[in-house]
């Protein structure tokens, strides 16, 4: 396995300055790579507190100037919400600045909220063709560097142009689709791109992540693709403590995090008030306390192992932690050390990954 650590960007109620948010956010990936994380993935999020990264290349950036060796991905960017000429050249620009260091995962979005300020609202066919058709852009332009390509589709049409800079990575920085389902996770493998694939099962238990594993698995037999040629990632809400009544303590966090995820996914209805989403009541179908603390890698190093163990003889390929939930930064931190420490020396191995 490989891990890396998501770095959310949480400002829940607003409790501390944003500037302080950042500066954490930025001090958590250099810790990552002084303890031996192989990547950090950042999200980027519009219009609410609970990611307030709007703008993920921005601190992906700055942490390519603080590390060396660490990968820095990122996870995902909503491709409804960026032109593809003009994400094209910023993500090449950001393989520049990171040495080619640059994963990058791409997705159609969750968010009907944000969605519907954007423009951006489509049914689900149509947010597939949409999808399709902007990252075969972005690859082609990144495939043919310092090329005049023209384009003719569905949503965009554009003459002769020419994308600039090209990345470092070829033909492309390394890419993660992000697919929540087994059927999305075998359509995100028809469309035929040398790429990884990134689940993030939230509040689901193991068994779902079993059967979005095979659907991968499928994908790639189907294609024609051996198991090695890509990697499957999942991310987790993690939280390691002392001891188990500490380390629950952060389950009315998660609680909240399903709320959200449940609004954004299942509900279509979000309830956001002055960019705060509304979490004070129950949801349909609302996980007990003990389902969620079953369903994420939360507990003392021991225990944090033992549900870890299903994960590596799944097959499943890089974990993807998610430490940063709302505590105070010294918690996170010490939630990366104990994992570091007394986890991830047990799992840490050589990835089943395509050659670079």
């Amino acid at each position: 396995m490989k891990f890396y650590c998501f770095l959310q960007g949480a400002w829940h109620g607003r409790h501390k300055p944003i500037g302080q948010v950042y500066e954490e956010i930025v001090a958590e990936a250099v810790l990552a790579e002084e303890l031996g994380y192989d990547g950090i993935f950042l999200a980027e999020q519009n219009l609410v507190s609970f990611l307030a990264t709007p703008d993920p290349l921005q601190l992906a950036a700055m942490i390519a100037q603080k590390t060396k060796r660490i990968r820095i991905g990122l996870a995902i960017m909503v491709l409804p919400f960026h032109h593809p000429l003009r994400l094209a050249g910023e993500i090449a620009q950001l393989d520049q600045l990171c040495h080619g260091r640059l994963d990058l995962g791409v997705g159609r979005g969750a968010s009907p909220y944000q969605a519907e300020r954007y423009g951006m609202n489509m049914d689900d066919a149509t947010s597939r063709r949409y999808f399709e058709e902007h990252l075969k852009i972005m690859t082609q332009h990144w495939a043919n560097p310092e090329e005049d390509l023209a384009y003719d589709g569905e949503f965009f049409k554009y003459p002769g142009t020419t994308v600039l800079p090209s990345p470092v990575q070829r033909p492309h920085p390394r890419l993660w689709i992000a697919a929540l389902s087994p059927s999305s996770t075998k359509w995100a493998i028809q469309l035929g791109y040398e790429s990884h694939h990134l689940n993030s099962p939230f509040r689901e238990p193991f068994g779902w992540v079993e059967q979005v594993y095979r659907g991968f698995e499928e994908g790639l037999q189907e294609q024609g693709r051996a198991r090695e040629s890509a990697m499957f990632g999942i991310n987790r809400q993690t939280y390691v403590a002392p001891t188990e009544a500490e380390a629950k303590e952060i389950l009315y966090t998660i609680r909240d995090h399903h709320r959200i995820i449940e609004q954004q996914v299942n509900m279509k209805k979000e309830e956001i008030s002055k960019g705060e989403y509304i979490v004070n009541k129950p949801v349909p179908n609302e996980p007990s306390m003990e389902e969620m603390y079953a369903n994420t890698f939360i507990g003392t190093p021991e225990i944090v192992r033992a549900k870890m163990q299903d994960y590596y003889d799944l097959g499943v390929d890089l974990i993807s932690t998610w430490h940063h939930l709302g505590q105070p930064h010294a918690q996170v931190r010490r939630s990366m050390e104990l994992f570091a420490s007394e986890v991830m020396p047990r799992f840490h191995s050589p990835v089943r990954e395509a050659a670079e």
